[in-house]
């Protein structure tokens, strides 16, 4: 039985003024629903509504009786999630979107090289170059970049030993702390203060990457007459790209300044 999650902090993933969403710039917000803790062994009531109808029984929850976790120390690992949880939500959050939105701006950039693919302005082609080398250092604090797992099968340049995700410590540590049967330890709280301190600026990196340089580039897409770039949706990959010359329209489509509606 799980509690409900610690929100964000600044409400969403992209902190205060994070935009709403849209190919324009791409919300970057939202939360893990799944994410609560275990709820701490006392006396509850479980409520049931349909409709007008409520029903509601007590519920139980016994410890352990192999643990021994006294009330003081139960409140400090408390208090260790709660300040931990939304940075892990934070920092996934910064995963997905920083690989769908590689994921789609290469794949922009790959389509236009084909054969019979309509001709993009030298202008756009290196705006989207741009954006893929900030996308491609920003990458190593959410994960291996892509260009580095292609050479692992293939022989090339010594490969590069690079630190453990921001995602991946925050999960680790979170797991660690809720399932061991003590407070947490003085190394565990100082990694707290620690991932504290580099998710919120680095998750901000990924945000503007989606909401400014994605918005910049997808504006001119459009003055260009060019399907725009799908932004990465909350969960998984890429979308690709989507047509823009399309009569009907979609709430998701960049803003059009010619538009009199």
């Amino acid at each position: 039985m799980r509690s409900r999650p610690v929100a964000p902090p600044g409400g969403g993933a992209g902190g205060e003024g994070a935009p709403a969403g849209g190919p324009g710039g791409g919300g970057f917000g939202g939360g893990f629903a799944n994410l609560g803790f275990r709820v701490d062994p006392g006396d509850y009531t479980v409520k049931i509504k349909l409709g007008e109808k409520e029903l509601s029984k007590p519920l139980r929850i016994a410890e352990d009786p192999r643990i021994n976790l006294s009330a003081e120390d139960r409140a400090k690992k408390r208090a260790a999630l709660n300040k931990l949880q939304p940075i892990v939500t934070q920092a996934q959050l910064a995963t997905t979107s920083i690989a769908g939105l590689r994921t789609n701006v290469n794949a922009a950039i790959e389509s236009w090289k084909r054969a019979g693919a309509p001709q993009v302005p030298d202008n756009i082609k290196k705006m989207a170059d741009d954006l893929l080398k900030k996308i491609d250092a920003a990458y190593p604090a959410w994960g291996t970049p892509p260009s580095d797992v292609a050479n692992l099968s293939s022989a090339g340049p010594p490969l590069i030993e690079r630190s453990t995700p921001l995602s991946q410590r925050a999960t680790q540590l979170m797991g660690a702390i809720e399932n061991s049967s003590n407070a947490p330890t003085d190394y565990e709280l100082a990694q707290i203060d620690a991932l504290s301190q580099r998710i919120p600026p680095a998750a901000e990196v990924v945000r503007k990457l989606v909401s400014e340089d994605l918005a910049n580039l997808n504006n001119a897409m459009r003055d260009a007459k060019i399907p725009y770039i799908q932004p990465p949706s909350f969960g998984g990959g890429g979308g690709g790209r989507r047509g823009g010359d399309d009569d009907d329209p979609d709430t998701n489509d960049p803003p059009n300044d010619d538009d009199p509606n």
